[in-house]
């Protein structure tokens, strides 16, 4: 169901601290709504990039710092769900990265499972992919 407007805003306010700490590549920051657990997972748009574990989880985002210069995230408005102590997010989003002196962006598709604890939104799981560019608009495959 549709998240409360209590719940809509404090995950949207975990995912500005997320995407705050991400841009001024503050690893303590980032990973401070990260929940601890080990089945917590992030997924990329690399082939290898599928973390389970805060140890993973980590080391992807020291790889995203060492790899760019700048970064930045963009969400367009999320659609943000809830069912108890869990609460799930989609949308579009967009990642900025300024990598070996060039800008780019990647604009994809954001998902993300939430779970209150101690009245703390924690992410447990997020979701960053890529529309499939060799499939032409209106066509399933």
């Amino acid at each position: 169901m549709r998240a409360s407007p209590q719940t809509q805003a404090a995950v949207q306010a975990t995912l500005q601290q997320w995407k705050d700490a991400y841009t001024q590549r503050d690893l303590d920051g980032a990973l401070a709504v990260i929940a601890p657990d080990d089945d917590v997972v992030g997924i990329g748009t690399g082939p290898d990039e599928w973390r389970v574990g805060p140890e993973q989880f980590k080391a992807q985002i020291e790889r995203d710092f060492a790899q760019s210069e700048a970064l930045s995230v963009d969400y367009e408005p999320l659609v943000v769900s809830e069912a108890g102590p869990v609460a799930w997010v989609a949308g579009r989003a967009s990642v900025q990265a300024r990598v070996d002196g060039q800008d780019l962006t990647l604009t994809g598709r954001f998902t993300a499972v939430l779970e209150q604890r101690d009245g703390k939104w924690l992410l447990m799981q997020t979701h960053f992919s890529l529309p499939a560019a060799e499939q032409a608009e209106g066509r399933s495959f």
